[in-house]
This record gives C-alpha cells, sequence and structure tokens, in this order.
C-alpha cells in the first residue's frame, strides 16, 4: 500500500535531503492604470460575465497555471464577490467579436469567492483545477459572476486596472438577468490586468529545519517536516500528478498528521501553503514499485 504520511510537527528529523524552498514565477500581462469598474467584474448589477483572450506573446510561459489575479483600484464595498466561477482554455483566436454567451470547450479552475478587500493591488485566487498552458496556443479566461445583490456605483462599487488593447480581445455582460447562452456579450478592447503564477521555479535554499521531505524517492512513505510554521496555524498540502490532475488536497493545523493511502507510484508535484504566516514550499516526490 502506498502511502504519504505528513508531519507538521516540530519534532527535528536528520536531514538526509538538500534543504530548499520553491516559489512560483508570476507573469503580469498588462501595465496599464486605466480604471474600469465594469472589467473584470462589475457588482452594479446582480449578474456579470467578462471573457479575454491573452496572447502567447505576452505570457511567454508554458506550464501549469496554480493561481490568478486581478488589479484592484478602490471601491468603498469591500464585500467578498460571490458566485464566482473562473474557466480557461487553450484558444487559436487573437480577438473575440460581440455574441452569446457560451462556454464550450472551457476548463472550470475555480469556483466561490473572489476577494474584494479594501485598498488597491492584486486580488488573487488559487485554482481548484490546476491548467496547464502550453504558450503555442493563446490563453482564454472567462470569468462568470453569479447572484449577488447589486450595490451602488462608483465609488462604491470596485474598480479595476486595465490595459487599453488596439482591438477587441475581451467582451462583457452585465444586468439583471442570470449568465446563459441567451446573454449578448459585448466586445471591448478593455483588457484586464493579469498576474499568473506558474508551477515552481527559482529555488533558493533555505535553513536545515524549516522544511524538508523525506525520504525521497520512497517505496511507501514520504513526510513533509515544517519547523517555521506555528502549531495552532492551518497549512494547506495540494499535490497533483504529472498531467496536472489534483491528486488531494488537505486543510490542517500544526502537530497534525495526514495519511494517504493507495497513491500509485510515479512522479508528483506539491504546493504547501502556511494560511496565516505565507510560508510557501513546493516541489516533487517520487514513490517506487
Amino acid at each position: 500500500m502506498k502511502q504519504i504520511v505528513t508531519s507538521l510537527s516540530g519534532i527535528l528529523f536528520f536531514l538526509f535531503v538538500n534543504l530548499k524552498e520553491a516559489y512560483p514565477q508570476q507573469v503580469i500581462v498588462g501595465t496599464d492604470q486605466m480604471i474600469s469598474a465594469f472589467s473584470p467584474i462589475y457588482r452594479v448589477n446582480d449578474y456579470g460575465a467578462y471573457e479575454i483572450i491573452y496572447l502567447s506573446t505576452e505570457i511567454n510561459v508554458s506550464g501549469t497555471i496554480s493561481r490568478l489575479a486581478f488589479e484592484r483600484v478602490d471601491g468603498t464595498n469591500t464585500d467578498p464577490i460571490e458566485n464566482v466561477s473562473l474557466f480557461m482554455k487553450q484558444s487559436a483566436l487573437s480577438a473575440l467579436s460581440s455574441g452569446n454567451f457560451s462556454d464550450t470547450d472551457y476548463t472550470l479552475v475555480y469556483s466561490g469567492t473572489f476577494p474584494n478587500d479594501s485598498g488597491n493591488g492584486w486580488r488573487e485566487v488559487i485554482l481548484d483545477q490546476p491548467f496547464y498552458y502550453d504558450n503555442t496556443s493563446n490563453l482564454q479566461v472567462l470569468m462568470v459572476k453569479g447572484y449577488q445583490t447589486a450595490i451602488g456605483n462608483t465609488p462604491v462599487s470596485p474598480r479595476w486596472y486595465y490595459t487599453q488593447g488596439v482591438n477587441t480581445r475581451a467582451r462583457r455582460y452585465y444586468g439583471s438577468n442570470p449568465v446563459d447562452t441567451s446573454v449578448t456579450m459585448n466586445a471591448v478592447t478593455v483588457h484586464s490586468n493579469v498576474r499568473l503564477d506558474f508551477g515552481t521555479v527559482g529555488i533558493r535554499e533555505i535553513f536545515p529545519g524549516n522544511f524538508y521531505v523525506f525520504p525521497n524517492p520512497s517505496a511507501g512513505n514520504v513526510t513533509f517536516h515544517t519547523g517555521d510554521l506555528r502549531n495552532t496555524e492551518e497549512v494547506r498540502l495540494v499535490i497533483y500528478d504529472l498531467s496536472g490532475k489534483r491528486v488531494v488536497e488537505k486543510i490542517c493545523s500544526g502537530n497534525s498528521n495526514l495519511t494517504l493511502e493507495n497513491i500509485p507510484p510515479g512522479l508528483y508535484m506539491y504546493e504547501f501553503t502556511g494560511t496565516a504566516s505565507g510560508f510557501y514550499a513546493s516541489g516533487k516526490f517520487i514513490i517506487t514499485d
């Protein structure tokens, strides 16, 4: 039986592996500071949708996208934005035209609330389903906001930074009708600034005892150990196979153990995040036959 045991205790282990901490590579598309209350999320109507194409020449990175962020400007309302669904797909298109809403061929990568705390800066979500992007096609992103009671316009509604485009690589809908194939998406040149996190690159060494994985490779058990998280802090462990499929996700607290059974032999990737401290580590491990 293959299993992974995660230990978050402060017990010291003898270090047999090279200790490293890994950070995802961040790509920002769009640096202009044009301001829109309509894109990518509009709160003055009960429903909304925004669709955009980011070009491969703008992204210039291939790999698994694990997080997405849009750049908030202002707005006195700070309620989390509810009933948000994010979709992604590889696309041969380089422009969008007005027409009926469609989510054909999209992959649902996130469903939940979108952060809307006060002030400006990036507002980020961790994707429920990491998305592999090949950087050969363009990346098409669709954000759908389901029902949430409308609020007042500026200065109440949140506003977002965007880059003015020369062609219509985006389209949007906002209104009182639910988002389905009967609503019309209107093409615009408002290209919302986006930040994408790709996998794990930029590895650097950290001090022994802070974080390590042992043994690796393993014939059965792998222990994730951290010594820099408070015992009461919530931690999030996500493990993916090579296809980018999420094998397991678990939220637990320090000094807890998690045993995962029947993990097939293979190479796996993990992300380990402390929700309070912001600690982040990621890497790979192998389960052998």
